[in-house]
């Protein structure tokens, strides 16, 4: 037999939902506060929207349609990559050459000041 619709309970999930969306809150961290299952959240969530779109995810007045955003690709700028002594490295953008200047310019310079118990000096 099938349940009938409780509008308290929609109106409950109905509230729910708008505190979690004006809070800053993950889904999961919502519901654990909440005490209830992501499950049900998403659940309760996508009913909600179904019966009314400006309601949900997309809510606060929008259209549900997804909305594109002009993007632009840029080509990857070639990086110069110093490796140092103990896995570290560093990466720079080969085309920023005052970058590089001062990189390199430090690392010679920390290479000539001898470390604290350094023997070879």
């Amino acid at each position: 037999m099938a349940r009938t619709a409780d509008p308290s309970r929609a109106a409950q999930w109905r509230q729910r939902v708008a505190r979690f969306e004006s809070s800053s809150l993950s889904v999961a961290r919502f519901c654990q506060r909440d005490r209830i299952s992501v499950a049900s959240f998403y659940y309760w969530r996508k009913k909600l929207a179904d019966q009314s779109p400006a309601f949900g995810p997309a809510g606060r007045g929008h259209s549900q349609a997804p909305v594109f955003q002009p993007v632009t690709v840029v080509p990857a700028a070639p990086a110069l990559t110093v490796r140092l002594p103990g896995g570290a490295h560093l990466e720079v953008p080969a085309g920023d050459h005052q970058t590089v200047r001062v990189v390199v310019r430090e690392l010679v310079r920390s290479a000539a000041v001898p470390e604290e118990g350094d023997a070879s000096c």
